[in-house]
């Protein structure tokens, strides 16, 4: 179709939050601890083109505690695929996790982020305020570790956009 896509997908790319984080001015990443336990995270992106996903990644900060789990939901919050419990491995680096590839079509789409605790650490940018952040599509559960089957999120409390992403490539 002539359309443009990255290879890789995050928070901060252009299909997804990127165009309205440089408009607010985002704050650069930092090491953030997680902060409630259990928490999942849901940043909503867009597919212009069959886009085939081998990777889930997040961006581990200063602390590596407890067990992530990152996946995708459709727009009906139904999951399509997740990493399952990982254990948080690796200091202030791209954690990779190869999955089954998995045909996403074009449409919309929810990168979701979860940890089961509160001191394992995520690299985040911030869009300096909770509205700003609900502004911008983010949602949230609590509860949600493991990601659920199917998802009830809600308009976020939180301040910050994780590193996260989905790539097509097996090795980033």
């Amino acid at each position: 179709t002539g359309d443009f896509m990255l290879p890789t997908i995050t928070p901060l790319s252009y299909l997804s939050l990127g165009v309205e984080a440089s408009a607010q001015g985002v704050a650069a990443p930092l090491s953030t601890a997680w902060g409630t336990a259990n928490l999942a995270m849901l940043f909503p992106f867009d597919v212009t083109r069959n886009f085939t996903v081998q990777t889930l990644f997040w961006f581990n900060g200063g602390v590596a505690a407890g067990n992530v789990d990152c996946g995708i939901y459709d727009s009906a919050f139904a999951r399509l695929l997740s990493t399952g419990a990982v254990g948080q491995v690796g200091l202030n680096i791209l954690q990779l996790v190869a999955v089954t590839p998995t045909l996403f079509v074009p449409g919309r789409y929810y990168l979701a982020l979860a940890l089961d605790t509160t001191t394992g650490t995520i690299f985040q940018s911030s869009l300096g305020s909770a509205v700003r952040t609900r502004y911008a599509g983010v949602l949230q559960q609590n509860a949600a570790f493991p990601l659920p089957v199917t998802i009830v999120p809600i308009a976020t409390t939180k301040l910050g956009i994780q590193l996260c992403g989905a790539s097509e490539l097996a090795l980033i």
